[in-house]
Parts: structure tokens; C-alpha cells; sequence
């Protein structure tokens, strides 16, 4: 092991949270505020981070989902659920994918997607909201880059660890979303999933977030934020009996390098992977189930962005994520696998990967700029219009009309 580095348990020590940090952030305004399911829900916000550097507006109207601009006074009969690039942070309320989308089709999008989520925590979020008045027929499910892996950690803050300390140095307090949250993990023994409730019950109690200790003996057991934070370099210690039992347990045999450190980090990365990829289709399996039962109807869009599986595409090598693409070519419903599209499209454009970027990305690095999210929607509407039944109202057949608008619009 790399003796340079602090071991798991220093590291996770060292995540402990500033206590003016916590005070700050539950007293003055944040983007986000506290849930004890969640972990954290979204609140009105005008973050400096869109193109150019200017503010974008975030709403966040009364049932907690991003404020509609297209036919705003209709109920919507889809709904949209994943993390960031769900949610379209870095634009305005009126940039996001689903307004285009909806302009498109003349009909409103719910979008109650939360940065930082991941996979099993926009399904509890799902969950929850559509299972009130608010629900729709159809649910769009994103699933983005490490996602996986986020549904698997009962903390985000030491998920991120020092990347979140850097990306929002003096903005602290405004932009903490490092809670704790319900998670999945793999029992080993059981040889099942189990659902774990969030380890803090409520507001007051984010102060334990400002104890090593704590966040030692909570986290160290964490399966997935050890290989995580391992095969990252952020600590140097590596329980070879509890990664082989998983690995056992999930029907992979490995023969560990363990004299060879970077084949170790890569060998910890390679389950991790296994681990969220199996994780990601027990979750779909358990969606699939959930929409069966209530009638309602489900399209999973998978979306690397730029994180590992498109790297990967042009370089060569196999994707991180093809034991879930795998998994999901015999599903039910359908699947938008919107990394193949992206690099079908990079390739065609014969301009370096930078320069692609550019045209989809704020300041050619992070979330879709409005560019790119319009982009997205219409890469997406084929397969969103054929999902739909009734078809959206431009698609419907037969003649148009300037005189059949009024009954055009109006479906009984």
C-alpha cells in the first residue's frame, strides 16, 4: 500500500465537515435543503455557473419539481427523475432539456431531477412523488456517468471528498450537499440487496457530520466508498478479505495484485463498477415493478456526459458501463443509450473532442449549456414520440388546419 497516503479510516476522519460550515448552511439561503429521506431537496437558486459566468435561475415550484415554462397550466403525463443533467444545473428554468422537449411536442415535462443524486436516490424520489396527485402516466428515468456508484454510499460528502472542497472553495456553506442519504447495498452473506435508511433522522442532527470520529465509525464499513476512494488514490487501504467476499458474492473471481498498487487501484475500480452495474439493475428491476403495478409506463435514458464510458468508446476499450447496457438489451421498455449517439455524432463530425464539447457543454467542461441540452432533446424525441400513446399532439394523424385549433389543443 501506498504509505503516502492517509488509510481509510484517517481519510474518512479527515471528510468531517466545519461546524460554521453547517451552522452557515442551515441558517442562510442554499440551493438545497435538508431531507431525511433524501438527503437533501432542491430549493430556489441563482447560482453564478451558466455560460459566460452569469447567474441561472432555479424555481423550484410547490411540489418540489424545476418550474415549467412550456404549457405551464397543463398537468404533465411525463415526468423525469435522475441527477444533475436530469435537473439542468448550469441553466436557467426556461434552458432545460424538458422545455425544449415539451415545446417540441406541446406538452409540459415534470423535471424532478437533483444534482448529486444517484441512482436509487431519484428511484426513492420517485417513489415519493409518484405516488401522489402530481404523478404521471410516464416516467423518464436518466441514469448519468457514476450514478451507480453514488446509489451505494450512505454519504456524499465523503463520496466527493476533496473535489467538492476545491470546485466550491469559499462558497462553502452556499453550496454544501455532502449529507448523508438512504442508500442500496449488497449483503454478502444474505446475497441480497438491502435498502438502508439515511443515518441522520433530521436537521439537527448534521452537526455529527463535524465529528471525525463519527464519520469514521458510520463509514467504515461502507463497501463502495472504500473501493471508491481507494481506486481514486484518495487513501491507501484496501480490506482484500471484505472486496473478495463481495467480489465472491457477486460472482466475480479475482486474483489481487497486491504487489502491485496501481493494478490493485485498477482491479478495486473494476469491482466498484461490477458492484454499481449490478446495483443499477436491481433498482430498474424494482422501478420496472413499481410502474407495472400503478399502470404507468417507464423510459430508461443512459448518459455518460464526458465521465468515463465515452473516453473509453474513443480510445477503443470497453465501456464501464456495458454489463448494464447488457442487462438492459432484453427490458421491457426502452432504453436511450445517449452515449452511443454522442459518439456516433463526434465521429461524423471529424473535429476535435474539445471542439465537440464546446458546442454541448458551459465553458466546454461541465453540465449541457442551453446548446446542449436542446441538443440532447431532439437527439431523445424519436424515441420519446414513439413511447408516447396517444401521440403528442403535432404527431397525431390527419389533417391540420388554422380552424381545427381549438379542438386540436383540447383532448376530451
Amino acid at each position: 500500500m501506498d504509505t503516502d497516503l492517509p488509510s481509510f479510516s484517517q481519510y474518512l476522519e479527515s471528510m468531517a465537515v466545519d461546524e460554521e460550515v453547517i451552522h452557515r448552511w442551515t441558517r442562510e439561503p442554499s440551493w438545497m435543503s435538508f431531507d431525511a429521506e433524501l438527503g437533501y431537496t432542491l430549493a430556489n437558486s441563482m447560482p453564478a455557473e451558466g455560460i459566460d459566468g452569469c447567474g441561472t435561475i432555479t424555481t423550484i415550484d410547490s411540489t418540489g419539481a424545476r418550474r415549467r415554462m412550456v404549457y405551464a397550466e397543463d398537468r404533465p403525463r411525463i415526468n423525469s427523475y435522475g441527477n444533475s443533467f436530469t435537473h439542468c444545473q448550469q441553466v436557467s428554468d426556461g434552458e432545460t432539456w424538458q422545455e425544449y422537449l415539451g415545446g417540441h411536442l406541446g406538452e409540459p415535462i415534470g423535471n424532478f431531477g437533483v444534482g448529486g443524486y444517484g441512482v436509487y436516490q431519484a428511484f426513492r424520489r420517485l417513489l415519493r412523488e409518484e405516488q401522489t396527485d402530481h404523478g404521471a402516466d410516464y416516467l423518464i428515468f436518466y441514469v448519468w456517468g457514476n450514478d451507480s456508484v453514488r446509489s451505494l454510499t450512505r454519504c456524499f460528502r465523503a463520496f466527493v471528498g476533496p473535489r467538492m472542497d476545491v470546485l466550491y472553495a469559499g462558497r462553502e456553506a452556499e453550496m454544501f450537499h455532502g449529507n448523508p442519504w438512504s442508500n442500496i447495498e449488497f449483503d454478502p452473506v444474505s446475497k441480497a440487496f438491502v435498502e438502508r435508511p439515511n443515518l441522520l433522522a433530521d436537521e439537527a442532527d448534521l452537526l455529527a457530520l463535524s465529528d471525525p470520529a463519527w464519520m469514521r465509525d458510520n463509514l467504515r464499513d461502507d463497501v463502495a466508498l472504500q473501493l471508491s476512494t481507494f481506486a481514486d488514490g484518495l487513501q491507501s487501504s484496501l480490506d482484500i478479505e471484505v472486496a473478495d467476499s463481495m467480489a465472491t458474492a457477486l460472482g466475480r473471481q479475482l486474483s489481487w495484485k497486491l504487489g502491485d498498487p496501481e493494478a490493485l487501484r485498477g482491479q478495486a475500480k473494476a469491482l466498484l463498477d461490477t458492484y454499481g452495474n449490478v446495483a443499477t439493475l436491481e433498482i430498474l428491476a424494482r422501478l420496472e415493478r413499481f410502474a407495472g403495478e400503478r399502470d404507468k409506463r417507464l423510459l430508461v435514458v443512459i448518459n455518460d456526459g464526458d465521465y468515463r464510458a465515452l473516453p473509453q468508446m474513443r480510445e477503443g476499450v470497453d465501456r464501464f458501463d456495458q454489463e448494464l447496457l447488457d442487462g438492459l438489451s432484453e427490458a421491457s421498455y426502452p432504453v436511450i443509450d445517449m452515449t452511443a449517439i454522442t459518439f456516433e455524432e463526434y465521429v461524423d463530425s471529424g473535429i476535435p473532442w474539445q471542439s465537440f464539447k464546446d458546442r454541448h457543454y458551459v465553458n466546454g467542461t461541465g453540465h449541457f449549456s442551453p446548446a446542449g441540452n436542446h441538443h440532447f432533446a431532439y437527439a431523445i424525441k424519436d424515441g420519446i414520440v414513439s413511447w408516447l400513446e396517444p401521440k403528442p399532439r403535432p404527431y397525431e394523424s390527419g389533417s391540420r388546419s388554422a380552424i381545427d385549433y381549438d379542438s386540436y389543443m383540447k383532448r376530451s
